[in-house]
């Protein structure tokens, strides 16, 4: 009926009142069958109409399809609200490091000897990262000494409150004209075994003199040597071998007196036998 205009609304208005007579055909009961019902079902016409009108229904796979999009974009959702709130989490912080405490001075015990005895031999004798300066900006301390005959290095950082800094070294220099200083042989210590200790005798003075080198008699070990002597020229220095037996096992302190007619020194160094 293309081009047919009154051929064209006569057919369509005729579809259209078979499309209703076959609708309410069902309702007549002396007309119901399943003919009637087959041709009262709406879904046959759906097509013909959707053809003509151009307006066709989606499909069920269509609608299927949508449905599927949609779970996509809610998944979607939830992993950006998980991102978020993991963007969101408070990361702890590490603790700081607790600040050194300044070491207490070591007090220097004075034995019942000729000359007080030297065995506190540390690498660091102060140290003190908060002490605060007085509004001149000098700090005041009381330094005991240890025993070490060397130069100690004196390093002092300093900040403002404006946040300026500064720095300064300083030589500290410990020394006396004759001492003696003891050391271990490479070897290790055992108990029941001959040990021999070097005692090397630093002379400084501007006089030869002689030296007497006396282990002092403690119970852990056994002197298996003589006391021996040693003459020393100015500026000089020589070495005494002291041989003993070590009797017990643990940590002790072994003691040396060196005595001469100008000065004298006494120290100790720490043994431990296994």
């Amino acid at each position: 009926v293309e081009g047919q205009r009154a051929v064209g609304w006569v057919t369509t208005a005729l579809a259209i009142l078979l499309i209703f007579l076959a609708l309410t055909l069902p309702a007549v009961p002396a007309l119901t069958s399943g003919l009637t019902r087959a041709l009262g079902n709406p879904l046959v016409y759906a097509g013909p109409l959707a053809w003509v009108s151009g307006c066709g229904a989606p499909t069920p796979q269509v609608v299927e399809k949508t449905v599927e999009v949609e779970k996509v974009v809610e998944k979607t959702i939830e992993v950006e609200k998980v991102v978020e709130v993991e963007k969101t989490t408070d990361i702890p912080a590490a603790p700081s490091p607790a600040t050194t405490a300044a070491p207490a001075a070591t007090p220097l015990p004075i034995p019942a000897e000729p000359y007080p005895l030297r065995h506190i031999f540390p690498e660091t004798i102060y140290w003190a990262p908060e002490a605060l300066t007085g509004a001149d900006g000098a700090l005041a301390f009381d330094l005991p000494l240890a025993d070490t005959i060397t130069t100690w290095k004196l390093t002092a950082l300093a900040s403002t409150r404006n946040g300026d800094l500064g720095a300064a070294t300083y030589d500290l220099v410990v020394f006396q004209d004759f001492f003696v200083e003891l050391t271990l042989p490479d070897e290790g210590v055992r108990a029941g075994e001959p040990l021999t200790l070097t005692a090397t005798l630093y002379n400084f003075l501007p006089e030869a003199q002689t030296v007497n080198v006396t282990p002092a008699a403690d119970t852990w070990y056994t002197l298996l040597s003589e006391a021996s002597a040693a003459t020393l020229p100015a500026d000089g220095v020589a070495s005494v071998l002291i041989v003993i037996r070590p009797e017990e096992r643990g940590t002790f302190l072994f003691r040396v007196n060196a005595a001469g007619a100008q000065m004298g020194d006494a120290t100790a160094i720490e043994v431990t036998v296994p």
